[in-house]
C-alpha cells in the first residue's frame, strides 16, 4: 500500500513538472516570437536610449556647445559661400559638397538663433 501511495505521489508531481514546464515552454515561445516590426522598434527605441544617455553626459563638457577643428573650418566656409565667396584657402582638403550643403542650409535658417 505504501509503495502504491509512493508511485501516485510520483505520478503526481512528474505530472505537475510537464504541466509547469508545458506553460513555461508555451510563455516562452510566445516571448521568442517578434514580428519585424516590432523587432524594428525594439532597435529604434534601444537606439534612441543610447543616444539620450550620450546627449546627457556630453552636455556638460565644453567640446558640447562650440565647433572643432574640421567642423569650424566647414562653418566658415559655408558662411563664405553665403556672401557669395567660392573659394576658401583650405577649400583642397575639405569635401566640396558639404559647406554648400551647410550654406544652402544658413541661406534658409538664421544660423544666430539656430544651434547647428
Amino acid at each position: 500500500m505504501g509503495s502504491k501511495r509512493e508511485s501516485t505521489k510520483k505520478n503526481h508531481l512528474k505530472k505537475l513538472t510537464q504541466e509547469k514546464t508545458q506553460a513555461w515552454d508555451k510563455n516562452n515561445l510566445k516571448l521568442r516570437v517578434l514580428t519585424p516590426e516590432m523587432l524594428l522598434i525594439a532597435i529604434f527605441i534601444l537606439a534612441l536610449v543610447i543616444r539620450l544617455v550620450y546627449l546627457n553626459q556630453i552636455i556638460s563638457t565644453p567640446i558640447f556647445y562650440g565647433l572643432a577643428m574640421d567642423s569650424d573650418k566647414y562653418e566658415n566656409y559655408a558662411l563664405e559661400i553665403t556672401k557669395g565667396n567660392f573659394t576658401h584657402k583650405d577649400s583642397i582638403y575639405l569635401n566640396p559638397l558639404y559647406p554648400f550643403f551647410l550654406a544652402l542650409i544658413y541661406s534658409y535658417v538664421d544660423i544666430a538663433t539656430s544651434p547647428l
